[in-house]
């Protein structure tokens, strides 16, 4: 039997609706997430993802028993920032968020309920229990180093025109200073610009 595997990372076509920018009143639209200037994440874009995927699934020997790390690039949040200016022409900055502040915002839903035996069920996660680790996980991967890692050099030579950057992907979906809609259908983190406002009104009186 030959088998293979794909692992992929956030995608920003739900990572960026989700942790979308919001204009402050110096004119500056502030990007705010869970995660210091020093963290990356290795997003990718659904369509690079599907087109890995196929090519994968059409090469099965060159895949033998193996996994393919894809994604766009180790992405920070001032290069998002920068990446959104250049797009749109307006000024932006990053500001972290304090996760363990994020992470009590969350409701006590746990992922995958509609489709389990019941709210106790072992097997399933509440939301902080699933993403705390992620973002635990790309605080420590800054620079395409320390946990999670890709090898950049081999997506480059099975497809040379993937997407190699964030302001590459902006361009791509037509990311502006409109809310990008979100591409969640289960409503996972309800109001999320609320929920952000509120961690980040509360970090200031802190």
């Amino acid at each position: 039997m030959v088998w293979s595997a794909i692992e992929s990372g956030p995608y920003p076509e739900s990572h960026l609706a989700t942790w979308s920018p919001s204009k402050g009143d110096d004119g500056v639209y502030v990007f705010r997430m869970p995660i210091e200037a020093d963290g990356a994440m290795a997003m990718v874009g659904l369509v690079d993802f599907a087109w890995y995927a196929r090519y994968m699934l059409e090469h099965p020997k060159e895949f033998e028993a193996d996994l393919l790390s894809v994604g766009i690039d180790h992405v920070n949040g001032n290069t998002i920032a920068a990446a959104f200016t250049a797009v749109t022409g307006e000024p932006a900055r990053f500001e972290p968020l304090p996760l363990s502040a994020v992470a009590q915002s969350w409701p006590d839903t746990k992922i995958g309920l509609a489709g389990s035996p019941g709210y106790q069920d072992p097997t399933l996660k509440t939301m902080a229990e699933m993403f705390v680790p992620w973002f635990t996980i790309w605080q420590e991967s800054g620079g395409n180093k320390g946990l999670w890692t890709k090898d950049y050099a081999r997506l480059d030579k099975i497809h040379p025109n993937r997407m190699k950057t964030i302001e590459e992907w902006m361009r791509s979906v037509g990311y502006s200073t409109e809310k990008y809609p979100s591409q969640l259908k289960s409503g996972l983190f309800g109001d999320s610009a609320a929920e952000i406002k509120l961690v980040h009104d509360d970090n200031k009186k802190n």
